[in-house]
C-alpha cells in the first residue's frame, strides 16, 4: 500500500492514528456524546471536545473550596471539631461515673479497643504537640509511631471533656479494680 492510503493526520508522537471502530470510541454522559479528543486538532489532550473553560474553572473553585474547607478543619483542635467529637462519643459512650479513683482500672480488652480505634482513625489526625516538645509536630499520624500523648489529644480528652470524667467511664459500666 501507498503512503497515500494512510490517514493524514499523525498522531502525538508522530504515528498513524487508525480510526477508531464507533463502539470503541469513548464517550461520557457528563460531557456530552462528542467523545474524547486526541491530540490532533484540539490541541487539549484528554480534554472531551465540547468541555468548556466554564467548566474548568468551576471544578477548579470546587476544589479549591474543598482544599480551604479542609485546612480550616485541620486548625481546629480535636476538642473543637464537632465531627471528630460526635465519632468519639459514638464509639465511646459515657457509661457512668465511678466512684474512687482506685475502682477506675482498665482491663486489656478495653485498652486494645481503644488502639484499634487510634489505627483506624490516625491517619485523619496530626500531631498537635509543639515543636520543641515533639519530632513530629504538624505531621500527620501514623499508627507506627503512634503514642499516648496523640491518644490524650485526639481520643482521651475529647472523649471525656463534656461529662468530666475518666476513660474508663466512657469504657466500663461499673467499678473494676486494678
Amino acid at each position: 500500500p501507498s503512503d497515500m492510503s494512510r490517514s493524514s493526520s499523525a498522531g502525538c508522537l508522530g504515528r498513524r492514528e487508525e480510526p477508531r471502530p464507533r463502539s470503541v470510541q469513548l464517550r461520557s454522559s457528563r460531557f456530552g456524546s462528542t467523545g474524547w479528543s486526541t491530540c490532533g486538532s484540539t490541541e487539549k489532550g484528554w480534554l472531551p471536545n465540547d468541555f468548556h473553560l466554564k467548566q474548568l474553572a468551576r471544578a477548579a473553585s470546587e476544589a479549591r473550596l474543598r482544599a480551604e474547607e479542609a485546612e480550616a478543619k485541620r486548625k481546629l483542635s480535636p476538642e473543637e471539631n464537632p465531627e471528630h467529637i460526635d465519632r468519639l462519643l459514638s464509639v465511646f459512650a459515657f457509661r457512668g461515673y465511678i466512684e474512687g479513683t482506685e475502682m477506675r482500672g482498665i482491663t486489656l480488652k478495653q485498652l486494645r479497643q481503644v488502639v484499634m480505634f487510634a489505627k483506624r482513625r490516625c491517619h485523619r489526625w496530626w500531631d498537635t504537640s509543639p515543636p520543641a516538645y515533639s519530632k513530629t509536630a504538624g505531621q500527620d499520624l501514623k499508627a507506627s509511631f503512634l503514642n499516648l500523648y496523640h491518644l490524650n489529644a485526639w481520643i482521651i480528652r475529647p472523649a471525656t471533656k463534656p461529662k468530666n470524667c475518666s476513660m474508663v467511664e466512657m469504657l466500663a459500666d461499673s467499678a473494676q479494680p486494678p
